[in-house]
């Protein structure tokens, strides 16, 4: 690991700490920490997302296209944060954004950690990108990459996770709810007193088809986020979630929801290009500062945490340069702390997507010598609105227990479909073509040969939770391929067979292209109709409609329970239509 840069390197004159000094800037964080008992906010669990536009200032705008959605960059960064920190430890914090790169066509995982980033972490990274990249290149199915994805996940962090299950299996808090996971816990606990005879192999495999169990449980087997899992047992997500017995189920069950969400991300038509090419980029941390100005009362050390990092560094370089497009979110492996949030906040360029709203005193920002005037000035402005939220917390009434600082659920859980569907002019086609989903053999066998884990049960496992996922049709870029067979509009109503990498192109529709798919182990069936009626199926349709759309934009469609197919129909402009397209499952 790299020796720490230095966090004081600004003159007195260009320091960031006037006219409001550092010292009562901590004499006010203080004062507010022995009011409210270091607890000044409430948790927020998800904090909204609010639109492009609104987001960025002036100095990160650009006219770029993003093809990541807000839901899929605000995810993915979270969850390599999440990774990459049970690779560290209980006690660290990782930080992490996502930039878009369009020449070439790339992503960039900007990473920071409270303590630095080492060798073996760069290490875990390296591998899970090398991973991601030759899925999306070679297209393997997503639920070999997805076991092997999670080999890689568990395996860089198995002390991590066994004393995740230690505290579940031993809390005495799991009493009430045990009744509902009774089994659960018996696995838990039947694992425990075996792991320290196991051979290593035997421990991994136990291990992985433990956090299955507990993805399955808490998500109903990928149907709902954990939040709905208890509403609809009947149990209160808001006391349960501030409960280390659940948050600790609910955290297992990420090491196996991550890498599946990880791989169908990556197989998305209209960003798959942005994956074959990934490159990690860490920043170096800053050294720790003392203070004698401390709740505690004694002399202690000041801390640039990992959120406070990414927002120095991207000030220092900002605007980034094109053709990258700046990230809205930074991705944290625990929910952000009351000042990080707040930091964020009043910089008002990103967003993060919890915080437990607890204060550490021991915080501070660094003030370099290389930030340019117009960066002095901002960050000036920031830690005086900082500072006058702080002195108007320290006159509210505070009463709020300690919460929860490590947690890793979703507000909705992220939903895909074997079937995809792409409508984009001819302009757009330019795009390069990305290969047909194959049914290639896994590579980098290498990385997993010392856990060489081929069991069914793992991968039926993985392969039934896909068949179980509810349908939707997902906006695509592609473009048709000279192997692959045409579906065109007539008269008739005859549905044709769509198979995995037997793509099918609809192209009689002037100036639009819909090529559909259909993800291993499903088949699917085809109907289109180019009609203005759609012979009493309106009932069971969803409207598309094609001026609304942009290249990249995501659809989403949900089967209903009593049918077997989703209908779409698609509308141009003035609400003409121009056809009706029928998908189902068989």
């Amino acid at each position: 690991m790299s020796r720490p840069q230095p966090v004081q390197t600004a003159t007195r004159q260009n320091s960031i700490w006037k006219p409001l000094s550092e010292d009562n800037f901590r004499r006010d964080l203080v004062a507010l920490s022995l009011k409210c008992n270091q607890v000044p906010i409430k948790p927020r669990l998800w904090l909204p997302a609010t639109s492009d536009a609104a987001h960025h200032d002036k100095s990160w705008s650009n006219n770029a296209r993003r093809q990541l959605s807000f839901d899929v960059e605000r995810r993915l960064a979270d969850d390599v944060a999440y990774i990459l920190a049970a690779k560290e430890g209980v006690g660290s914090v990782t930080a992490v954004c996502v930039e878009e790169n369009h020449e070439p066509e790339g992503l960039i995982f900007r990473v920071a950690a409270n303590e630095g980033v080492n060798k073996e972490f760069k290490a875990g990274l390296g591998h899970i990108c090398e991973l991601l990249m030759s899925c999306a290149r070679d297209g393997t199915p997503s639920f070999r990459r997805g076991n092997h994805t999670l080999k890689l996940v568990i395996s860089d962090s198995p002390n991590s996770a066994l004393a995740s299950l230690r505290q579940t299996a031993r809390g005495p808090a799991g009493q009430d709810l045990s009744r509902r996971l009774s089994r659960l816990k018996i696995d838990f606990e039947e694992f425990l007193r075996r792991s320290e005879s196991l051979s290593a192999i035997d421990e991994m495999y136990e291990l992985q088809v433990i956090v299955k169990k507990c993805f399955s449980v808490t998500t109903r087997d990928g149907e709902m986020s954990f939040w709905n899992t208890l509403s609809s047992a009947g149990i209160s997500p808001k006391k349960w979630f501030n409960n280390k017995f659940v948050m600790q189920i609910d955290k297992l069950a990420a090491y196996h929801r991550i890498p599946v969400t990880l791989v169908k991300d990556v197989r998305k038509r209209g960003s798959r290009a942005l994956f074959t090419n990934i490159t990690p980029l860490y920043l170096e941390s800053y050294a720790s500062k003392w203070t004698t100005i401390s709740a505690e009362g004694k002399r202690v050390k000041c801390h640039v945490h990992a959120e406070v990092q990414i927002i120095t560094h991207y000030l220092k370089s900002q605007p980034p340069p094109p053709p990258r497009i700046p990230p809205r979110f930074i991705g944290t492996s625990k929910a952000a702390c009351f000042l990080c949030h707040l930091f964020i906040e009043s910089h008002g360029a990103f967003m993060v997507s919890a915080t437990h709203g607890r204060l550490y005193d021991q915080w501070t920002i660094p003030d370099l010598a290389d930030y340019s005037s117009e960066v002095v000035k901002k960050l000036r402005g920031i830690i005086a609105l900082m500072d006058d939220e702080c002195r108007r917390l320290v006159k509210e009434k505070h009463g709020r227990a300690f919460p929860l600082t490590s947690r890793h659920n979703l507000r909705d859980f992220p939903r895909y479909s074997p079937v995809a569907s792409s409508v984009m002019s001819q302009q757009q086609q330019q795009q390069p073509h990305m290969p047909a989903i194959g049914e290639a053999e896994a590579v980098d066998e290498a990385v997993f040969e010392k856990l060489d884990l081929k069991s069914d049960m793992v991968e039926d496992i993985v392969s039934q939770s896909n068949e179980k996922d509810e349908r939707k049709v997902d906006q695509i870029a592609s473009n048709p391929s000279d192997s692959s067979s045409t579906l065109r509009s007539g008269p008739s109503t005859q549905e044709v067979r769509i198979e995995p990498d037997q793509p099918q192109y609809i192209d009689s529709i002037p100036g639009i292209n819909i090529s559909l798919e259909v993800e291993t182990p499903s088949i699917g069936m085809a109907q289109f109709r180019k009609v203005s009626a759609t012979n009493g199926t309106e009932h069971v349709s969803n409207l598309v409609k094609l001026e609304d759309l942009r290249l990249g934009d995501e659809m989403y469609f949900v089967r209903p329970e009593d049918q077997d197919h989703v209908g779409l129909r698609i509308i141009g402009k003035g609400e003409r239509d121009l056809c009706f397209l029928r998908l189902r499952w068989i």
